[in-house]
Formats: structure tokens, sequence, C-alpha cells
């Protein structure tokens, strides 16, 4: 009887874990040797010696480095299977660190009033735009678009978006 109980205990323990074994998502998935030299190369084409502090992850489809630059920002650069780059984003963290042509044009907005909560900056292969979420109490949170030369291109209210390098903005 013992021995019965004993191997319905291992069986569920093997569904168990092979459940949640199936449930992981892409950002835990492996990424091949091959790969990790031409990904770390790429990389420290780029940022010279990032890939030796860089953590990598797969999400998307895309190869993402996430580390932290010579400035202390949260700097994720975006690669294709080919090793190819295809965005960059980087934490700004402070309203102050953008280029004075999107301050003067966040301050000359309609948001001016609500608080800074993040400021990113991303590069991609079709340009580059800096996104500033901005709250306020009683108020949705709100992310603001800009171009590099303050030109702003959208506001969008509610749940966050998460930008791919795919993401159409």
């Amino acid at each position: 009887m013992k021995k019965y109980i004993y191997l319905i205990v291992v069986a569920m323990m093997t569904m168990t874990a092979t459940a949640f074994a199936s449930c992981s998502d892409d950002d835990d998935s492996t990424i091949s040797t091959e790969n990790t030299l031409k990904l770390r190369k790429a990389l420290d084409a780029i940022y010279p010696g990032a890939s030796e502090r860089a953590e990598w992850e797969i999400e998307q489809g895309y190869y993402v480095a996430d580390f932290d630059n010579e400035y202390r920002q949260d700097v994720e650069v975006w690669f294709a299977d080919d090793a190819k780059w295809v965005m960059t984003q980087t934490d700004l963290e402070r309203i102050d660190q953008l280029p004075q042509a999107v301050q003067a044009a966040f301050n000359a907005g309609g948001y001016s009033d609500y608080r800074v909560d993040d400021v990113d900056f991303y590069e991609r292969f079709d340009g580059s735009f800096y996104v500033i979420e901005v709250e306020k109490a009683g108020q949705p949170d709100t992310e603001l678009f800009y171009k590099d030369n303050g030109e702003f291109i959208k506001a969008h209210t509610g749940k966050s978006i998460k930008i791919y390098p795919h993401t159409k903005i």
C-alpha cells in the first residue's frame, strides 16, 4: 500500500513540475552559445565592455541585453535573431536629462503641472523618441511621446504601452 501512495505522490509531483515548466514565457528561454558570442560582439560594438555586465533575456522573439551605462542609467539593447541591433531603451529618470527642445515642449503643454514619474529615450531603426510618464491625483496616468526636436507625437492615457522594436508610435 505504501508503495502505491509513494508512486501516486511521485506522479503528482512530476505532473506539477511539468505544468510549471510548460507555463514559462519567452523571458526564461536560454540563448545558445553560438548566438551568445554573436550577441556579445554586437553589443560591445555599440557599448564597449557592456557585455561583461549585461543580463540577457529573450522577449517577443528579440534578444535583450540589460545593463547600467557609465551614467548609472538602465539600458536595454534589443537585437534580432541575426544579432542585428533594432532598439535601445534608456531610462533617463529625470526630465532635466531631456534635450532642451523636449523640455520646452513639455513645459508648454497641458501636462506641465503633472508629476513626472518616468522618462525614457528610445532609439530604433525607424527613428528615436522620448516618453514622459506623468501622473496627477484624480487623473489617469498618461504617457507623452515626443520627437528629438520637441515635436509632440501623442498622449496615451491608461495602462502603460509596452514598447517593442515593432510597436507603432
